[in-house]
């Protein structure tokens, strides 16, 4: 059985009733081929961006997909039209897409400071595109090889994104090693207060920290 979602259907699917409308928005997790993060393509399905907690959603279209055998796992069939190239570029750089981690949001749109109404995670299983339509096929994120906790206490690594809501960092530059005390890091660029680590850890020989 295949049943194909729109936007709106998505939302019927989850039980999300009223006059407020709703938008389903896409963080894209890229990574390179040791799975190390690179950075996040952030797309809602809105004609025009939108902030959803401090977070800018680029606008863009799409639509899901999803078959269903009896007995069996959905198969969830992403299909957007990426017209800058954003998501086709990095998908060629890194390895066809496989393995990126996907976080679905259903938000409402008279609410975007409030937490959304859905977050579904997935990762990438399949990927394909032709010109500017890219098809991306979603499966469930494998828990058992996610890190618990999710932030490691490091001394001098920050955990933050670059730029981010927590970062905070304004400046010209572009790119940042997370470093405290690098030549490229928080110190360097004046964000200090903002370094996502903890420099007040006691490093021990031997130790990682």
């Amino acid at each position: 059985m295949s049943v194909s979602l729109t936007v709106a259907t998505v939302i019927e699917k989850n039980k999300i009733a009223g006059s407020v409308p709703f938008i389903v928005c896409l963080d894209v997790s890229v990574q390179d081929s040791a799975g190390v993060f690179v950075e996040s393509i952030k797309v809602a399905n809105n004609p025009e961006p939108i902030t959803v907690q401090g977070e800018v959603f680029e606008k863009g279209a799409f639509s899901i997909d999803i078959k269903q055998e009896t007995g069996a796992q959905a198969d969830i069939t992403l299909s957007l039209y990426d017209y800058s190239k954003t998501v086709i570029n990095q998908m060629n750089k890194y390895g066809g897409g496989v393995g990126f981690k996907v976080k679905m949001l259903v938000v409402n749109t008279s609410q975007l400071d409030e937490l959304p109404e859905i977050i579904e995670y997935f990762e990438i299983i399949g990927a394909t595109a032709k010109e500017y339509a890219v098809s991306l096929t979603l499966g469930a994120e494998n828990f058992l090889i996610k890190q618990v906790p999710g932030r490691t206490q490091l001394r001098d690594f920050c955990s933050w994104d670059f730029k981010d809501t927590n970062c905070g960092y304004l400046g010209e530059q572009l790119t940042c090693d997370r470093s405290f005390a690098g030549t490229n890091g928080c110190r360097a660029k004046n964000n200090a207060a903002n370094f996502g680590g903890f420099p007040g850890i006691i490093a021990r020989a031997g130790s990682y920290v």
